[in-house]
């Protein structure tokens, strides 16, 4: 009896405590880690060969020849996100899927364009002459049009679900219209237009990239830029100048880093408001962390390696002190490293290397290579 009578004084007690303050608020949650793909691989080219290996250099393996290089900081390859497959346009013009560990299949041949895999790496989509075809990368299935006629169809990507296809449409003159198609049923929409003005050199097919979570893509391709909602409305305009590889989103989707004409590096939020400059200087490749820090991996004009905190404009130097010039970065899954390519002082490849994020560990993987893709 007296247990119970202590049970029901407490009860009373917290009940009258509820009544005065309220209940908890509720914490929020912290952000999402991207957690790091185990599979994930090393790939570059030597010459005309595609190349493989693991993060820290070992089983390295060919896996295809003859493959076309493309100009500037366009991709030649494209992995598919589960790392077992690649699609690249040979030199004799076969737009080639071939698989880690052998195997190949050409799925067309012609004037090859943007290529983008599905989400779930079973499907390729792709511009033939301009015009846009899916295929199963597997499969012996005959291609499925979405977009044809005309030759006016540009830059294909799928959405991070695989439940939306994106491009451009070329109707006549100086206009392009941003066009998003379901997989599902086919159905067009057509989110806005854009004015590429004078076609930038070197054009990439990742002109279109979507945001992480698939609400909204950026064209990369005309001045001014603007960011596209799936939902629609009015696009965002957001700074930089339109061109090859020039807007990189954030993993998690709210911010933009991007180059300007002058290859200065600024941030701007993905509504396209809190412009501001990151780094004064001309600056090459350019990777975010992909396991939420908010640091990018860039390299100088002068051809040194770097990382920046975005939200405090702080810098660690990872490379220099040599003729040496690097490119390409690439952080590793876990986002505790940058793997990228070296140049020789006289420009020839002194291959792949691997470095800490506070700069230690430097390492070399590779004796040669170049082009590189961690995926």
């Amino acid at each position: 009896m007296m247990i119970l009578s202590l049970l029901v004084s407490i009860g009373v007690l917290l009940a009258s405590w509820f009544q005065a303050v309220g209940p908890v608020p509720q914490q929020p949650l912290a952000p999402a880690r991207t957690t790091a793909k185990s599979s994930a691989r090393i790939w570059y080219m030597m010459g005309d060969q595609l190349w493989s290996m693991g993060l820290d250099g070992d089983g390295a393996a060919q896996v295809a020849s003859g493959v076309r290089r493309r100009g500037g900081e366009c991709p030649s390859f494209f992995v598919s996100p589960d790392s077992r497959s690649v699609a690249f346009q040979s030199n004799d013009g076969q737009l080639t899927v071939a698989r880690l560990g052998g195997g190949a299949r050409s799925l067309a041949a012609g004037r090859i364009g943007s290529v983008s895999w599905s989400a779930d790496s079973r499907r390729v989509i792709y511009t033939l002459n301009e015009e846009v075809f899916v295929q199963e990368s597997a499969e012996g299935r005959k291609p499925q049009s979405i977009a044809t006629g005309s030759g006016r169809f540009f830059f294909p990507a799928f959405a991070p679900d695989g439940q939306n296809i994106a491009f451009l449409e070329s109707p006549g003159g100086n206009t392009l219209n941003v066009v998003v198609v379901r997989t599902d049923n086919q159905e067009w929409r057509t989110l806005g237009t854009t004015a590429p003005g004078e076609a930038p050199d070197n054009v990439c097919s990742d002109i279109i990239s979507w945001s992480p979570d698939g609400t909204r893509l950026v064209v990369d391709y005309g001045q001014p830029v603007f960011v596209f909602y799936l939902a629609g409305g009015t696009p965002n305009q957001v700074g930089g100048q339109g061109g090859a590889r020039t807007h990189f989103w954030s993993p998690a989707g709210d911010l933009l880093a991007f180059k300007d004409a002058d290859g200065s590096l600024w941030l701007v939020n993905a509504d396209g408001s809190g412009q501001r400059p990151l780094v004064a200087e001309p600056v090459g490749g350019a990777d975010w962390n992909p396991n939420g820090k908010p640091l990018i991996a860039y390299s100088t004009s002068q051809g040194d390696l770097w990382i920046i905190n975005v939200q405090n404009g702080q810098k660690q130097q990872l490379t220099g002190g040599d003729d040496a010039r690097e490119t390409s970065p690439n952080w590793t899954p876990d986002g505790n490293a940058v793997i990228f390519s070296r140049l020789a002082p006289g420009g020839g490849e002194a291959g792949i290397w691997k470095v800490n994020a506070n700069g230690s560990g430097l390492v070399q993987l590779s004796g040669a290579g170049g082009a590189l893709q961690v995926q």
